[in-house]
């Protein structure tokens, strides 16, 4: 198992290497960005994919990996995370305050 993620404040880092820990202690976890990145896929079964969402899509970046580098999905077993903030990271504590009753005054 090999988790990969475009993280630009470490949020989405954070989730793939919690989550590919989770289902598999010996797992790595890589950047999209290193340049080993698709020999290491290429080597692997299983794969968390990890992305922030931007504008209700993928960044052009995973796009674009994605689709450039169409051969090396093949027989894998892909399970993508996509995060999403705001506010600086701090979008789902927003909601949770709302949804517990509280009001943080900000």
């Amino acid at each position: 198992m090999l988790g990969v993620y475009l993280s630009g404040t470490g949020n989405t880092k954070h989730c793939v290497e919690k989550l590919t820990g989770l289902l598999d202690a010996d797992a790595k976890t890589i950047p999209l960005e290193n340049p080993g990145v698709i020999e290491q896929i290429k080597n692997n079964d299983t794969i968390i994919f990890g992305y922030p969402i931007q504008f209700s899509n993928a960044p052009y970046m995973v796009r674009d990996f994605i689709k450039e580098n169409y051969m090396i999905w093949d027989k894998k077993k892909i399970l993508c995370v996509a995060t999403m903030g705001a506010f600086s990271g701090d979008g789902a504590g927003c909601k949770t305050e709302r949804l517990s009753g509280r009001r943080i005054k900000r």
